[in-house]
């Protein structure tokens, strides 16, 4: 008698195991190299992001320096340009605060178009194309 069934044999239960387990972990590091993809993207645009800002807070500084002069000039004072700017700011920001629940709500939404965007994009990429 052999070591194994004929039924096994016949139906090649070996081939299918080793076919299956090769499948999942073929699977498993399709998945793994999609996160790492999909988390390349969120920390390339993060950092396009970051810089963007950096950029735009520094044109905001050198605005707000020259509009404090102009005024400081225009009304004859070597400080109510600043005072006044800076109360503009003061302004936009209790503003922001009072209305940061509905910015937080827009943000996050938009957040979560971005991962939802991208995710169906990797979606329509996994799926096999008809010819």
């Amino acid at each position: 008698m052999g070591s194994k069934n004929p039924i096994f044999e016949l139906l090649q239960v070996d081939k299918l195991i080793e076919n299956i387990s090769g499948y999942i972990e073929t699977r498993l590091e399709l998945f793994k190299l999609d996160i790492q993809e999909g988390l390349a993207k969120i920390l390339a645009n993060l950092a396009f992001f970051s810089i963007l800002l950096l950029l735009i807070l520094i044109v905001l500084i050198f605005i707000s320096m020259s509009v404090s002069f102009y005024l400081n000039k225009a009304l004859d004072s070597s400080f109510w340009g600043f005072g006044i700017v800076a109360s503009f700011y003061l302004l936009l920001l209790i503003l922001f605060t009072l209305f940061s629940k509905k910015n937080i709500e827009v943000i996050t939404s938009h957040i979560q178009k971005i991962i939802d965007k991208n995710l169906s994009n990797n979606q329509n990429n996994d799926k096999p194309k008809n010819n």
